[in-house]
Formats: structure tokens, C-alpha cells, sequence
């Protein structure tokens, strides 16, 4: 059975109840949101990104109407349906569910930084593929800040942020600025995974094609992505 097949068969028995029978009432709701969320996630990742919406904006209705609310698994589901969104270019609605969820986490118990960094990183991605990167590169910034405070400037998560703060730098036409990202990029996932991890190869790959380009606005998108770590 593949994973699709098995991420097909959790979905319908979400749908249908199956899978919450034994679940106490007040808990089922709180359950269904974040197994949806989870399976969204895992639809997202396949790149099946209309069954993940479909996943998702479920979770997202039900986290609205819990009683009581229930703010974490409503923003988790916010933050899941603004990168849906975003990747199917749907760039308003992304950004507003990404700012309404940004805007709830700082009323969240206990240590959120991560997650700050997380939705701080989607936001700006959002806002640089809409234009907007006056918008885009303070919340990048935040973003990366946090993350090196808090995993260290040696971190391959630090370097995800950075090659994607230098995707934005290179939008707006700073291109100097992007190559010295891509080429710290570069550097971190070369201490941390070796010369022949792919992730190395792809900065490689990243830094021949904007210094071969000239760098620029995008033409074409060089083998990339906005990952979020969470």
C-alpha cells in the first residue's frame, strides 16, 4: 500500500467518524482538528495540494466553531491553509490567514518563538511573490534572528531561512546581497551534511544560476524551496 493509498483511507474515515469511535465527545473535536492538520501536512508533502486544502480548511471550520476555543490547533490550522495557499498562488487569501495566525500566537502560552519564526518566514514568502518587499524583508529578518538565537548560526534550519531571505533579496535586485546568503547557505550545509548531500548541491546549483543569470527578478525558478522548519 503506498502512502497516498494510506493517507486516503485515514482521510475517509476521518470524514465518515470511523476513526474517532472510543474518542470521548469533548475531545473528538480537538482530535479531528489536528489529525486533519497532520494529514494535510503529509498531502502537502506528496504534492497533492488539493486534497491537503480539503484537509485543511476543514480543520480550519472546526477550529473556529470549538467550544471552548481551542487557539493553538487555530492557528496550526491557519498557518497550515496560508501555505496551501501560497503554493497554489493563491496569494491574498495566504496572506491574510498567515496574518491572522501571526497575529493569535502572541497570545499563546509559553515559548512561541519557533513558531513565530515559522509563520514570520511564510508571511514574507507571501508578501515578496505579491511584490511587496518593503513588507517582506523585515519579517524575513525576524524570522532568521530568531532561528540563530535560537538553534545557532551554524544550524541547517538557519540556512533554509537564508536561502530563502536570499530568494527576496534577489527579487528586489539586490543581487550582491543574495549571493553572499547563498554562498553562507552553502557553507552550513557543507560543514553539516558533507560535499555529496543534495542539499549542498542544490546551493551550488542556486549560486551558478543567479551568477550565471546576473541575478535579477526570477526568469525561472532554480531548484528551490520555501521549506519552513518546525
Amino acid at each position: 500500500m503506498t502512502v497516498r493509498e494510506l493517507l486516503d483511507r485515514a482521510a475517509s474515515r476521518l470524514e465518515s467518524g470511523e476513526s474517532l469511535h472510543g474518542v470521548a465527545p469533548r475531545a473528538r473535536t480537538i482530535v479531528m482538528i489536528a489529525v486533519q492538520v497532520t494529514v494535510s501536512r503529509a498531502y502537502r508533502a506528496l504534492g497533492l495540494f488539493d486534497k491537503a486544502a480539503v484537509q485543511a480548511k476543514s480543520a480550519l471550520a472546526l477550529a473556529r466553531a470549538a467550544d471552548p476555543p481551542q487557539p493553538a490547533l487555530l492557528v496550526d490550522a491557519l498557518f497550515e491553509c496560508g501555505e496551501i495557499h501560497r503554493i497554489r498562488l493563491e496569494r491574498e487569501d495566504s496572506i491574510r490567514d498567515l496574518k491572522e495566525a501571526f497575529a493569535l500566537i502572541e497570545k499563546l502560552p509559553g515559548d512561541t518563538r519557533l513558531l513565530t519564526a515559522s509563520v514570520l518566514n511564510a508571511l514574507a514568502g507571501a508578501e515578496a511573490c505579491i511584490g511587496n518587499y518593503k513588507k517582506a524583508e523585515p519579517l524575513m529578518r525576524r524570522a532568521l534572528d530568531i532561528y540563530t538565537e535560537i538553534r545557532g548560526a551554524d544550524s541547517v534550519d538557519v540556512a533554509t531561512f537564508l536561502g530563502n531571505y536570499a530568494q527576496i533579496r534577489l527579487q528586489a535586485g539586490a543581487t550582491d546581497e543574495a549571493v553572499e546568503m547563498l554562498k553562507r547557505t552553502a557553507e552550513i550545509h557543507k560543514k553539516a551534511r558533507g560535499e555529496n548531500h543534495i542539499l549542498y548541491a542544490r546551493d551550488i546549483y542556486n549560486l551558478g544560476w543567479v551568477l550565471g543569470s546576473g541575478g535579477g527578478r526570477w526568469r525561472r525558478s532554480p531548484t528551490s524551496s520555501r521549506h519552513t522548519p518546525r
